[in-house]
C-alpha cells in the first residue's frame, strides 16, 4: 500500500513512526501493554508495567540499556525485543505469560505475524510463527492496535 493511500485510511502510524532502537522499541510495546490492560480493566498489571517502565526511565539517562536489569519484566520485554529485530521483524505489540510470549511482528506494510517464544533460562527462544494478521481502517483502537485475522478465525486479544 502506498503512503497516500495509507493516508486516506488514516494509518499513518507504522508511516509517520518511529524510534527504532531496542529500547525504545521494548518501552512503546510495554506501554501499549500497559493501554490494554487499563481497558480490559486489569489495574494491577497496568499498575506494574508503569511502575517498571518508570523504574527504567528514571536510570536510563546514567545507565542506558542496563537500566533494563532494574525490572525483570522490562528486561524480558527489551530481550523479546531484540530476539524479534535479530530475526528480521519490527515487533508491534508484546503479551508476556509465565515462560511464553507472544510477539506480534510486521517486516514492512499492514501485515503482522504472531510470533511465540519461550523461556529458556535467561533467554528467549522464537518456537513458532502463527498466520498473518491485516491491520485495517475500522481495527483501530485507543489503546494500541486491534487485529483481524487474514485466513484465521482466530485473531490476537
Amino acid at each position: 500500500m502506498d503512503s497516500e493511500q495509507m493516508r486516506k485510511r488514516e494509518i499513518v502510524a507504522d508511516y509517520l513512526r518511529r524510534p527504532s532502537e531496542p529500547e525504545s522499541l521494548a518501552l512503546e510495546t510495554m506501554l501499549a501493554a500497559a493501554g490494554e490492560s487499563l481497558l480490559q480493566a486489569d489495574y494491577d498489571t497496568s499498575t506494574l508495567l508503569l511502575k517498571d517502565i518508570t523504574a527504567v526511565l528514571d536510570i536510563y539517562p546514567q545507565l542506558g540499556l542496563r537500566a533494563f536489569a532494574a525490572s525483570p519484566l522490562a528486561a524480558d520485554y527489551l530481550k523479546l525485543v531484540q530476539a524479534a529485530l535479530a530475526a528480521g521483524y519490527q515487533p508491534q505489540r508484546i503479551h508476556l505469560e509465565g515462560n511464553t510470549a507472544q510477539v506480534w511482528v510486521s517486516t514492512s506494510g499492514l501485515q503482522l505475524s504472531e510470533l511465540s517464544f519461550i523461556r529458556e533460562q535467561e533467554n528467549w527462544m522464537m518456537s513458532g510463527l502463527s498466520s498473518n494478521y491485516f491491520l485495517g481502517p475500522d481495527d483501530r483502537t485507543a489503546g494500541g492496535l486491534s487485529l483481524t485475522a487474514m485466513g484465521n478465525s482466530t485473531a490476537p486479544r
